[in-house]
């Protein structure tokens, strides 16, 4: 396992990629090294991140949020279990990927900087309709352990290093 990452194809020809912020380096490095590594297929990777900002909707009523905002079709057939598009919210064109970290109904808005705050306050005035609450990192993390959502930085990592200290102990237990 390399990374936890999120790959959404936009169009036949642009992928947008998701990495977590501890291994976002180390996906962009074996990104570039394995994708074209002969350079004959022409593949560009393009690090986008200080142009992005991420606003995540989840919860039971978050897709009723959304329609609120978007003109887009929210329905589960039309927007379905990880699906990502460009939608539009207030003057922002953005990238919507449905997915969740927290085993319920949920939204990644990765929204220009430059339209964030904006959007921002389109989502909180509407989420005033749907009580909604804000909710920081330590709540994604308690929820997603009540799913068994495993995060790579954490718990795989862990593994990992576990096993790396059985191989380690093994060896210098029976080394010729």
């Amino acid at each position: 396992m390399e990374a936890d990452i999120t790959i959404s194809k936009l169009a036949d020809d642009k992928f947008f990629i998701v990495a977590t912020d501890t291994m976002h380096r180390h996906v962009e490095t074996w990104a570039k090294r394995n994708m074209d590594p002969d350079g004959t297929k022409h593949v560009f990777l393009t690090d986008v991140t200080g142009g992005y900002a991420q606003l995540n909707i989840q919860g039971p009523k978050s897709r009723l949020l959304l329609q609120k905002l978007t003109d887009t079709n929210m329905d589960d057939s039309a927007f379905p279990f990880r699906t990502a598009k460009e939608i539009s919210i207030g003057y922002a064109r953005l990238v919507c990927a449905r997915i969740t970290y927290v085993g319920e109904l949920g939204y990644e808005l990765h929204i220009p900087c430059e339209f964030a705050l904006h959007v921002y306050e389109k989502v909180i005035e509407a989420g005033k309709e749907f009580d909604l609450v804000h909710a920081g990192l330590k709540a994604l993390a308690s929820l997603r352990m009540e799913k068994a959502y495993r995060d790579y930085g954490q718990q795989y990592q862990l593994t990992h290093l576990l096993i790396h200290s059985v191989t380690y102990f093994l060896n210098y237990l029976f080394r010729s």
